[in-house]
């Protein structure tokens, strides 16, 4: 994400930082570069720390919510995907 633009996102949605979708992993971290309190390797690992960190906690969610069922992987065309919902979910 960095080598394909994330500081340039970051800093053209930096005037709206106090709505919520601007205060993700991969926006916050840049203030620090840009205000010179970290480098910016650190920066680029407080956004993967971040990042992992965020992904766990979805993860953790996803888990404890029955309702959520995962279609493997490999199902990768939407025929094939609706048959397999079909064929192992209940359907209300």
């Amino acid at each position: 994400m960095v080598s394909q633009g994330l500081e340039q996102e970051a800093a053209a949605l930096y005037p709206w930082d106090s709505i919520k979708a601007c205060q993700s992993p991969g926006y916050v971290e840049w203030e620090g570069y840009w205000n010179g309190s970290i480098d910016y390797a650190t920066c680029v690992e407080h956004i993967k720390q971040h990042t992992r960190q965020f992904a766990r906690r979805q993860l953790t969610w996803f888990r404890r919510n029955p309702n959520i069922h995962w279609i493997p992987s490999e199902i990768t065309d939407n025929p094939s995907r609706l048959e397999w919902v079909l064929r192992n979910l209940p359907i209300r």
